[in-house]
């Protein structure tokens, strides 16, 4: 419900600044007017959104639900995820800044990205055993 009335607000926002236009558009006080509701409109909405956002993820934490739950939470496997990701980190740094290659040195974090899914699931399947 909540998610439909900052849908509402971010819509009906436009409404004061083409309603100033319409009404007087060289009136530069009316346009200006028309702004300022336009982005106390939108900051209501952005307002809404980010508490409920807040309040739903503090349940999800809570109730430990989605990325919370208790099986994402190996410790071993968190361990060899930090040593995997720092490895990336300081292995494209250490490339980029020597051949000073930035443009292509980028593609390290897409196949990292790709081979995390791989190093996870082979530590999972290593403690679980």
């Amino acid at each position: 419900m909540l998610l439909i009335l900052v849908i509402l607000l971010n819509t009906v926002a436009t409404v004061p600044v083409l309603l100033c236009a319409f009404l007087d558009e060289k009136n530069d006080f009316l346009m200006g007017l028309g702004v300022a509701m336009m982005l106390a409109l939108i900051a209501c909405g952005v307002y809404l959104l980010v508490r409920n956002g807040i309040i739903r993820n503090s349940f999800s934490l809570l109730l430990e639900e989605g990325d919370y739950r208790r099986v994402e939470k190996n410790p071993s496997v968190n361990r060899v995820m930090s040593i995997y990701w720092s490895v990336m980190t300081a292995g494209y740094l250490a490339y980029s800044f020597i051949t000073f290659d930035w443009a292509r040195s980028w593609i390290v974090w897409p196949v990292a990205g790709v081979l995390s899914v791989v190093v996870r699931e082979i530590a999972k399947s290593r403690t679980e055993k």
